[in-house]
């Protein structure tokens, strides 16, 4: 019950209520090439086979089926947002292995950047621990494709489960736009292909 919480609580902090977004609406998918290309930040990267796209529709069910098991309501004072975000790719294996990248297309000012970004990670972790999760967190630089990277990685203690549960957000703000990669992992062996995938994408200047 408590992963189930905690999903759908990032989901309501991290995701936008707009009914036309889609999946890849700002970009192309090749399925034989499985090679994504972004209209919007010129980004290029490749999905690994085995793992399935996640369509937009999935996320909204997962949205719908928690709202009603965790304190969050869409009505909560920090989820209330003039964010307009558009979903660029998303895919996984199961419900703790995915990817998802998204452009929140806010007018940050840049030197706001990192105040957005560091506040929007003390929201989670306050709702986590008011849902009684415990999480380690550390905070580091990246740079990938030449294009700098905060990141903030969580590390959930999910009670009743063998495997810790590992969340990666990478965050930069490229072409006046704040872009956002989630990244979450369960075991090495999906680590070491969902970092791969992100460190050979490139970034087009």
């Amino acid at each position: 019950m408590k992963l189930l919480k905690y999903f759908t609580l990032v989901l309501l902090i991290l995701s936008c209520k707009n009914e036309e977004a889609q999946i890849m609406q700002h970009g192309y998918f090749n399925s034989s090439t499985r090679e994504f290309n972004s209209t919007r930040i010129n980004w290029r990267i490749i999905v690994p086979e085995k793992w399935q796209i996640t369509t937009i529709d999935t996320i909204k069910s997962q949205l719908e089926r928690g709202l009603d098991k965790i304190e969050l309501k869409k009505s909560d004072d920090h989820l209330k947002h003039n964010i307009n975000i558009s979903y660029l790719i998303a895919f996984n294996k199961n419900n703790r292995n995915s990817f998802t990248a998204f452009l929140d297309e806010a007018q940050y000012e840049k030197a706001n950047f990192e105040k957005v970004t560091r506040n929007s990670k003390n929201v989670l972790l306050e709702q986590l621990e008011k849902q009684g999760i415990k999480a380690d967190t550390t905070w580091s630089k990246k740079r990938i494709s030449d294009i700098d990277f905060d990141v903030f990685d969580l590390l959930i203690d999910i009670p009743n489960t063998e495997n810790d549960f590992h969340q990666q957000y990478y965050n930069t703000f490229i072409d006046d736009k704040y872009l956002t990669i989630l990244i979450g992992y369960d075991n090495s062996e999906d680590k070491t292909e969902l970092l791969k995938t992100l460190n050979t994408s490139s970034f087009i200047k």
